[in-house]
């Protein structure tokens, strides 16, 4: 994803990269996980935020939405709001058949537990 890398950069050219790839991907919502996906590894979490709330906007039931959410909140410092949303994605991966989703939801909990900030 050129686009959310040139972003980090503040290229004017990454506005045009986005939408590229947005349209490549064919489907808002695989492309929204994707962006995610850089957004979680480059630690950038306002923009993860933003991600999140696209895509609940783009389907209620987004168990990506909800990590992606609470990944942000805990990166942000929301450890309430964190727990919530890694649930609430344990939950959906689970029933969505979502196993790499449900794990990941999981042992974020579980480190936030370990971490003394339960």
């Amino acid at each position: 994803m050129r686009g959310v890398f040139l972003e980090t950069l503040g290229d004017p050219g990454a506005e045009a990269a986005l939408r590229a790839a947005e349209q490549a991907h064919g489907d808002r919502e695989r492309y929204l996980v994707s962006c995610g996906q850089l957004q979680a590894h480059l630690e950038r979490w306002e923009d993860l935020q933003q991600t999140a709330a696209d895509l609940l906007a783009t389907n209620a039931d987004s168990a990506f939405g909800y990590l992606y959410r609470g990944m942000a909140a805990a990166g942000l410092g929301d450890l309430a709001q964190a727990r919530a949303d890694l649930a609430r994605a344990g939950e959906l991966a689970q029933e969505q058949q979502l196993h790499e989703v449900y794990i990941t939801s999981r042992t974020l909990l579980v480190n936030l537990m370990q971490s003394g900030t339960w």
